[in-house]
């Protein structure tokens, strides 16, 4: 495995003395071309071209975990790798760490349990066929705007109670913040989620609708209520976590199945694969990497760490490592190797069951009504990176 250390001397004015030569690799997450090309391709390529951890100079400089048992190792290791690293203002509940995480975590988690999930399966399968109504006689489609930044941004929308015409304004701030890689620069977006978001608590505490925000701010735990400002932060992280990454996922998912004829025919005539389906597509195209901070000075996996360090979590390289993942960027249906698309350890996904039932259900409503369909070789998918990496434009073509 060889370090780039050609790059790395180029900026060793930005790498701390803890860091040696060989551990430095010059990774831009956010604006790397060969991310804009093809984002799981180059996560692929550093399995081969970059240590386990390493370290780039960009945005300040920071570790990058690529590995798959040491994103596990960190994500699982919360005492060591925290989630808050200060910042004035943060997302609850993945913005916190112990016991004040626990205690938002049990909040919101019956909110998110497959039980309070299952009863909305109707409304989302509905909604799907009622966008496959809209496109399904075209023979084709732009599936981002269409399909995929609609079913799974509409359904979060008013399953928590954000305004529902506000959805491009709020959806546009999401992909502005998580295409942003520079901390400093997200901070006027994030601002603005809060002033939007703001309004919305005022007027569910004035006139409470059946919604989770009006469920969460007139309700009590342990004893007291959720401030305004805690709610604020509550909303903050139901904006940037629900209305992108679900929609990503669906980019990657589609753009894989539509290059794919022979696993389409599959998952339309044996459907007791499309679980096992659903999982791999997100697995091969998960979208999410998450942020650490180094709780103390310490070494852990041969890599010595000061307190404050910022580890990023890389999940969609993890999930495409090669030591667990035989033909990595490929679907295997029989995969065993659990994927980490919506992490691992004390801050998993509070979503996640929400966002399988929204890809099973497009997944089947498509394949149960659209015949085989492929990508429209005039117009090349255009994708983009950052804290999320996701598809900007994916045109699909059928036979109507």
């Amino acid at each position: 495995m060889a370090a780039n250390r050609e790059v790395a001397s180029t900026f060793d004015a930005g790498v701390p003395a803890h860091v040696p030569p060989e551990l430095v690799f010059d990774f831009d997450f956010g604006g790397d071309a060969e991310l804009q090309r093809e984002p799981h391709a180059k996560a692929l390529s550093l399995h081969a071209e970059a240590p386990e951890i390493f370290f780039t100079p960009r945005y300040g400089g920071q570790w990058m975990v690529r590995s798959l048992e040491a994103a596990r190792a960190v994500s699982q290791s919360p005492k060591l790798f925290q989630s808050d690293g200060g910042q004035p203002v943060v997302q609850i509940p993945i913005g916190l760490d112990a016991p004040e995480h626990d205690f938002f975590r049990n909040v919101l988690l019956a909110a998110f349990a497959p039980k309070a999930i299952l009863p909305l399966r109707d409304s989302i399968t509905k909604l799907t066929n009622e966008l496959i109504d809209a496109v399904i006689e075209k023979g084709e489609c732009e599936f981002m705007e269409t399909i995929a930044s609609r079913l799974p941004v509409w359904v979060f929308m008013k399953f928590a109670g954000l305004p529902l015409d506000q959805h491009e304004y709020l959806r546009g701030l999401t992909m502005e913040f998580l295409r942003e890689a520079d901390p400093k620069k997200r901070e006027p977006v994030r601002d603005e989620v809060l002033l939007a978001t703001a309004k919305v608590i005022r007027a569910r505490q004035a006139d409470p609708q059946d919604d989770m925000i009006s469920r969460l701010i007139h309700a009590e735990f342990n004893g007291r209520r959720i401030t305004f400002d805690e709610m604020q932060s509550i909303c903050l992280f139901f904006v940037l976590a629900g209305l992108d990454t679900v929609t990503s996922a669906l980019g990657f998912g589609f753009h894989y199945l539509a290059k794919d004829a022979d696993l389409q025919r599959r998952m339309r005539s044996e459907p007791g694969l499309l679980d096992s389906a659903a999982e791999e597509l997100l697995r091969v195209g998960a979208p999410s990497s998450v942020a650490r901070y180094a709780a103390q000075d310490m070494e852990f996996r041969g890599v010595r760490f000061k307190q404050g360090d910022r580890v990023h979590i890389l999940y969609p390289a993890a999930n495409v490592d090669p030591e667990h993942f035989q033909d990595p960027r490929a679907v295997n249906l029989d995969q065993e190797e659990p994927n980490v698309a919506f992490g691992t350890g004390p801050h998993r996904c509070l979503g996640s069951h929400l966002a399988r039932l929204e890809m099973r259900i497009l997944y089947v409503e498509w394949l149960r009504r659209i015949p085989q369909f492929r990508v429209d070789p005039e117009k090349p998918v255009v994708y983009h990176a950052g804290l999320v990496w996701g598809v900007d434009e994916l045109h699909l073509k059928w036979e109507p």
